[in-house]
Parts: C-alpha cells; structure tokens; sequence
C-alpha cells in the first residue's frame, strides 16, 4: 500500500511540475491583453524569415521574479563580449528598457540580465549603435517631450542622458541611420515619416520638409540595415490595425541629400493566424550577418482571447 501511496504522490507532483511548465511557458505573458513577445533565429537569407517563426523566443529565457506585462521592439548589439539584444520591457503602466545576453555566437542561448533604463516616463524602442569608439542608445522618449540619446557608461547595464536630439513631444520610434559621413534621423512625427540630418551626432538636425512616407506606412519599425547592395528601413504595416505588420523599404539618398522611400518587400512579416504567440501581427524587425548567416529578432502580438 505504501508503494501505490509513494506511487501516486509521485505522479501528482510530475503532474503539477508539467502544468506549471505550460503556465510559465503559455501563460505568464497574459497579464495584458496586449501579449507582445519577441522570438529569434538564424536565416540563410530574408525569404526564408517565414521558416523560424515562434521557433525560439525570449520569452522563456526570462529568469527573473519581476513581474512585468510583455516585451518589444528588439534591437541586437554584437561586440567581442557576445551578443546583446534590448528590449522594451512594459511593467504595469510604463515601459522601461532591459537586456537579454547570449556569451555562445554559434548555439546562441540568452540569459535575462535585467532592466538597464528606467525613467518616470515611458521608453521603447532602444536602438543601440557604435559611434566614435562609444555606445550610445536612441530609444523612443515622447513621453518626455524630447528625443533623448543615451550613453553607456558601463556596458550594458550602465547608461546616462547624453543630449537632446530633438526638441519635440511627438517623435514616434526615431531611426538614427550614420551614412556619406552624416547622421540622418528618422522619424514619425502626426502620421508622416520625416527626416533630420546633421553633420555629427553632436551638431543640430535639420529637418527634411518633404514628408517620405504618410498614412498606414509611415512609423519606422526597427534599424536601417544594407541587404541586397541595398539600404533597407522596416516600416510598420497598419493597414489592418496597429502592429498587424511590417514591410520594407529601399530608402535612396543622392549627392544633395534628396531622399527617395521605394517599396522593397510588402508584408515582410505578417500575421500567422496558427501561432500562439504571432496571431495578431507582427511589427518590428532586426537582422546582423553572423556566422554567414544572417542572426534576426522580431516581435509580434496575439489575438485576444
């Protein structure tokens, strides 16, 4: 009899250890209606970006008693260290910025080290790039009235208000983009999709009157990356609703700073009506070469339930 007791307590523990694994794994990113996670993979090239969706996500490499509402809008940094890839992390009603860590290049496997920016005012979209020898991070900030650039003070958990880019409140997801020696800042501001330029990353910006891009294709949607001899820029899709997803664009800058916006693939990502976590849509994207391929994050939404 002590057996079969032994035998069922057993069971019922291996029960409760696989239930609270599908809870963990399904589950504990549903605090908010709006359940948006990021996943990522290796590609051979960006046609094949279909084959590795929902296949690993950032969501399960979280190891941490914070509690928080979901993650988005992915930006990769690669440095001798490893691999970094910041986040927007929403807790309750505002969102601050973290970082997840992978040491392994090849079997890359990341580690949550935790927020790294928190402000008394929302932050998304950290877009950490190298200029000068020194890191610096362009996260969105209109909720503070300006568009504020960060720089590291110890990488990458350490980071400091350098300057004010730009005096506005209405700056949605800015896109720094260093091309021909020039700093060119992109940026939806009412809906259109305007550029500043500036000589450096420290002179003033000047904007760009001509509007690039307007309407449902108009807010950026991750880094300006070269692909295809080609200078590519994601742009969020909301034709279908904000974050159902997100196309590319070829941006085209002559001699005198004339700058062009042409299609270059619509409906780069899109909803995935049979995923768990990629139902709704899709709006955010980044890629860097590594190991002959190319190493891409993105992030998307469920439908609610």
């Amino acid at each position: 009899m002590k057996k079969v007791k032994y035998f069922y307590v057993f069971l019922g523990i291996i029960l409760l250890s696989i239930l609270f694994y599908i809870y963990k794994a399904y589950f504990i990113i549903d605090k908010n209606e709006d359940s948006w996670t990021v996943g990522y993979g290796n590609i051979n090239n960006l046609e094949d970006i279909d084959s590795i969706i929902e296949k690993k996500l950032l969501i399960k490499d979280i190891q941490s008693d914070s509690t928080f509402n979901f993650i988005a809008d992915p930006f990769i940094f690669k440095d001798s260290t490893g691999i970094y890839v910041f986040v927007e992390q929403f807790i309750k009603k505002n969102g601050d910025i973290s970082v997840f860590y992978s040491k392994d290049t090849i079997n890359v496997k990341f580690k949550y080290l935790g927020i790294v920016l928190d402000e008394d005012f929302h932050l998304s979209y950290p877009q950490v790039f190298a200029y000068n020898k020194h890191i610096y991070m362009l996260p969105e900030t209109q909720k503070s009235g300006k568009v504020i650039l960060y720089k590291s003070v110890k990488f990458p958990l350490t980071w400091e208000k350098c300057r004010v880019l730009l005096k506005y409140d209405n700056i949605k997801d800015p896109t720094l983009l260093q091309h021909n020696s020039k700093i060119y800042l992109f940026g939806c501001q009412k809906g259109k999709l305007y550029c500043w330029i500036s000589d450096n990353l420290f002179s003033d910006f000047k904007r760009i009157d001509k509007v690039l891009l307007l309407g449902t294709e108009s807010r950026p949607g991750g880094r300006i990356f070269k692909y295809d001899n080609k200078i590519i820029m994601p742009i969020q899709n909301s034709s279908k609703g904000y974050g159902s997803g997100l196309s590319l664009y070829e941006i085209i800058i002559d001699g005198n700073d004339n700058i062009k916006m042409k299609p270059y693939k619509r409906w780069f990502l899109k909803p995935h009506e049979k995923s768990i976590y990629f139902s709704h849509g899709m709006h955010h994207f980044d890629v860097i070469n590594l190991n002959s391929n190319l190493f891409v994050v993105y992030d998307g939404k469920k439908n609610k339930q």
